[in-house]
Formats: structure tokens, C-alpha cells, sequence
């Protein structure tokens, strides 16, 4: 009879973590750490021919050109972040300019109402 030991004592698993290339980690009861899959990263030519397909999808289309697989940290891929949550994915400044356009737009589109309800209040005074 032939046992072989490595030193560790029994452990189930009990939580998992992600390192920064994708691969997954499962985490026993006994501190083994041991990998069990590794994720694969999609990258396109073109990511603006993304179609969206609604609550944050976006499918392929033919403006995007061929899907790249790989993994993270090869190519063009970034690395993976375990337990953190995505930061906004807009640009503040832009998008606070845009919306002093946008205010000023309707402020005057408010005062064009309000001197077309001023003319109108006038002309039936007038026909009075």
C-alpha cells in the first residue's frame, strides 16, 4: 500500500480569488491555494462597432472586425482586478461641459416660453 503525502493536511474548499492574468484560484480550508480555470478575454479592432444590446452587452457586429480570445495580460489586454468594482468609464469634464450646454439650452428655451406666454397674455389683454 502506497500513500503519498504532501505535507498538508486535508482541506476542502471554501472561497476562490482571481490573479491579475485571469487564472482562478481555488482556496482550501488547509491554505492551498490551486488553480482551476483560467478566463478568456475578448479584444476587438474596432471596440466603437460594438452594437449595444441593452443593461451594459454589447454584442459583435461587422463594423468591429474579428474577436481576438486571449488572456489577460497578453496583447492589448489589461490585467484582471479581483474584488473591486469598475470605476466610472466616462470623462467628468466632458461630460460636465455638456451638461452646462445642455442647462443653458433649456434656460433659454424657458425664457422663449415665457415671453411667448408674456405675447399671448399682451394680445389678449389687447382684445379685451
Amino acid at each position: 500500500l502506497a500513500i503519498e503525502q504532501d505535507g498538508f493536511a486535508p482541506g476542502t474548499m471554501n472561497s476562490v480569488n482571481t490573479g491579475p492574468d485571469g487564472t482562478i484560484y481555488g482556496i482550501a480550508t488547509n491554505g492551498r491555494q490551486f488553480p482551476i480555470a483560467q478566463l478568456a478575454l475578448a479584444s476587438f479592432r474596432n471596440v466603437q462597432g460594438l452594437r449595444s444590446v441593452g443593461d451594459n452587452y454589447f454584442e459583435e457586429s461587422l463594423n468591429t472586425g474579428d474577436v481576438q480570445l486571449g488572456t489577460a495580460l497578453s496583447g492589448d489586454r489589461g490585467a484582471i482586478v479581483a474584488g473591486q468594482l469598475e470605476t466610472s468609464n466616462v470623462e467628468v469634464a466632458q461630460e460636465f461641459t455638456r451638461l452646462i450646454v445642455a442647462q443653458r439650452g433649456f434656460s433659454a428655451n424657458a425664457r422663449t416660453i415665457t415671453v411667448a406666454d408674456k405675447v399671448l397674455e399682451e394680445l389678449t389683454n389687447i382684445i379685451r
